[in-house]
């Protein structure tokens, strides 16, 4: 009533095919290097945070001291226009520091992204040459 399964595969042929395919030392080597690349990665984002973390704290205490400065200057005006005159400056000085700041940030950031790619792509590049060339049984790969 039923088929015989064992007409239709044979275990022995499909077990030496399984070990043929499969290296365990590549597959535990790969990892391995996806460990590494994992770690590299790490730590060049922590840095990278790091690295914004203290310059923002400098920006922050720039800032206050800019702020105090800002409020001794604005506090000796003689008139109304002396005070306009100097708030425009100010603001105008602060905005052109807020945009310079934020382009340091985002080097700071775009470099740190950049070099977390081009170690996440040559490991991928990596891993795709080795699952090709596995997969290729007559080739002979590294």
């Amino acid at each position: 009533m039923f088929p015989d399964m064992s007409k239709f595969m044979n275990a022995d042929e499909m077990t030496k095919a399984f070990k043929n395919s499969l290296d365990i030392q590549k597959a535990f080597s790969s990892s391995q290097k996806n460990m590494d690349v994992f770690k590299q990665t790490s730590a060049i984002i922590a840095e990278t945070a790091s690295t914004c973390a203290e310059y923002q704290a400098q920006m922050a205490q720039s800032a206050v001291q800019e702020s105090i400065k800002a409020m001794q200057e604005l506090a000796q005006s003689a008139s109304i226009e002396e005070l306009m005159s100097k708030q425009t400056s100010l603001a105008q000085k602060t905005a052109a520091q807020a945009q310079s700041n934020g382009q340091e940030l985002a080097q700071i950031m775009q470099d740190g992204q950049s070099k977390v790619i081009n170690i996440v792509t040559k490991n991928l590049a990596d891993n795709f040459q080795a699952t090709t060339c596995c997969s290729s049984t007559k080739s002979k790969c590294s």
